[in-house]
Parts: structure tokens; C-alpha cells; sequence
């Protein structure tokens, strides 16, 4: 069975139920109504037989000073008939009232992209031993989105992160796969971005590591938003340039890899004259 991590920060380790459910009705008074079927159990002990009709109740709305807003992850859902989602939950037993009760929801999404992205997470801790040598297997399409970003990023802080730099390099590698979809990248540029800075002066081999990461997929990616947040934010950070971390060289983190120093030079310069964007251009060397 696959292990239940209450503390982990992915929904997919934390969770004791991964259910699939096809909506069936809503019914929207003031006390939300919604009638499911169970497709599939993906994770914990099954609640019921596939294609059993189950009923959940959650609190539509609460009232603000300004607004409705939506008051959990039933109603953030927005479910409507026919659509087919995936439940996270934790609960202390296996029935179906306790499963689907509200305060034991963690997350509702959509089934498209997280039924498949739990299937793979679920394969790969079915598989066992490190996830850095499995990794490379994953592959797009369908696109990852920050659901298994999330996942692979706990499975670093418990296994790899400042333990296992060949590892970590692996697991970059693949990552910055230009196949990778922005979405993933971005989500785990960011949160492990935020792990390194936050415990600076690291291992060798790491923060490092990360940034090196940080300029090839700066090079290859044709996402504004994703090349923006490396140019303005994580490179920076991460090379010293900004904040507190140690200020890194050119040099430290490149090494003799012309091929992604030209590449991440081009990048830089198609942008827009000044402000990181012209440190960053210093900082290799123009």
C-alpha cells in the first residue's frame, strides 16, 4: 500500500485517500449538495465498489463585508454534472462519510491533469528506492503541473536535498528537459529556490546546482512569465546578486559550458535594457 507521509507538504504522500468521482448532480441551496459516483480508489483502503452513488454535504458560501466566497474545497471546485475530479483526503477510517467529510478534504482538482499525475507519483512509490534514478523515466505529454511538482519536491527534502548532489543533478537534468511543461518548472524553480535561499550557506554543489538549472531553462523556455520570474527573481537570489546568499561567479556555476553561457546570454539579450536583466549580463560576462 502506498505509504501515508502526514507531514509532507505534497497532497499526493499526505493523503490516506485518493479517490476519482464522477459528479452527478449538484444541487446549490445553502447547504451544498453533490451526489458522486466512485470511478476509482488511487490511494488508501477502498471506500466502496466502483460505481457506487455517494452524497456529499459542504457550506456553499460565506458571507464577507464585500462578497460570496467560497468556503472550502468542495465549492472552490466549482463541481457541475459530469465532470469527473479527484479527492484528496485524510481521514482516521475508510468510510465514505469520513472520506468525503469536509474537514478531511485536503483538495479537490480536476481529473484532467491530476488522475495521471497521481497514477505516476503512485508508480513511482510503488516502485520504491530513489526517486533521482526513476525520475527520468516521467516524461511529457501529457503535461505536469504543480501537483507533481509538489511531489517531486517533497521527495527531495526527504531524500536528496543537501544529501546527494548526483541525485539532485539528475533530478535538474531532467527538469530543465525543454519537454518539461512551464507550469512544472516554474512550481519547482520556486519552491526549491525557496528551500536554498532560506538555508544558506548550503553543501556544495547545490545552490550551485540550482542555478546553473535556472539558466538553461532560461535559454530554452519560450514562456514570458516563467523567463521573467528567473531573470527578476531566482537568478538574482540565488547567484547573490540580491538578498543574502553567497555571491557565486560565473565561473562557479558555468564552468567551461560555453554552449549554455551563449544560450543564456541571447536569452538575456532579447530582453527588455535594464534592471536584472543587465546584471545578469555582467554577471557572465558580456
Amino acid at each position: 500500500m502506498t505509504r501515508v507521509v502526514e507531514s509532507s507538504t505534497s497532497a499526493i504522500l499526505s493523503a490516506t485517500h485518493i479517490l476519482v468521482v464522477t459528479v452527478l448532480a449538484v444541487d446549490e441551496a445553502d447547504q451544498l449538495r453533490i451526489d458522486l459516483a466512485l470511478a476509482d480508489v488511487l490511494k488508501g483502503e477502498p471506500i466502496a465498489a466502483a460505481g457506487t452513488r455517494l452524497s456529499v454535504s459542504a457550506q456553499r458560501s460565506q458571507s464577507s463585508r464585500r462578497e460570496l466566497e467560497p468556503a472550502g474545497p468542495w465549492a472552490l471546485a466549482g463541481p457541475t454534472a459530469g465532470v469527473r475530479l479527484v479527492v484528496f483526503s485524510r481521514a482516521s477510517s475508510s468510510a465514505p462519510a469520513a472520506v468525503l467529510a469536509e474537514p478531511a478534504i485536503l483538495r479537490v482538482l480536476p481529473a484532467i491533469p491530476a488522475e495521471e499525475e497521481v497514477r505516476r507519483a503512485i508508480a513511482l512509490e510503488a516502485a520504491g528506492g530513489a526517486l533521482a534514478p526513476r525520475i527520468t523515466a516521467v516524461g511529457e505529454p501529457p503535461p505536469l503541473s504543480s501537483l507533481f511538482g509538489e511531489y517531486v519536491v517533497a521527495r527531495l527534502g526527504e531524500e536528496t536535498l543537501y544529501r546527494d548532489p548526483v541525485g539532485f543533478d539528475t533530478v535538474m537534468t531532467w527538469l530543465e528537459d525543454p519537454r518539461r511543461s512551464p507550469s512544472l518548472q516554474m512550481f519547482m524553480l520556486q519552491a526549491l529556490t525557496g528551500k536554498l535561499l532560506l538555508t544558506e550557506p548550503n553543501p556544495a554543489g547545490f545552490t550551485e546546482r540550482m542555478a546553473l538549472a535556472a539558466l538553461r531553462i532560461l535559454a530554452s523556455t519560450g514562456d514570458e512569465a516563467l523567463a521573467g520570474q528567473i531573470v527578476d527573481v531566482y537568478l538574482p537570489n540565488l547567484l547573490g546578486l540580491e538578498g543574502s546568499a553567497t555571491r557565486r561567479t560565473a565561473v562557479t556555476i558555468v564552468g567551461s559550458d560555453d554552449r549554455t553561457r551563449s544560450a543564456a546570454r541571447a536569452a538575456l539579450q532579447r530582453r527588455a535594457p535594464g534592471g536584472a536583466r543587465d546584471r545578469l549580463l555582467d554577471w557572465l560576462g558580456r
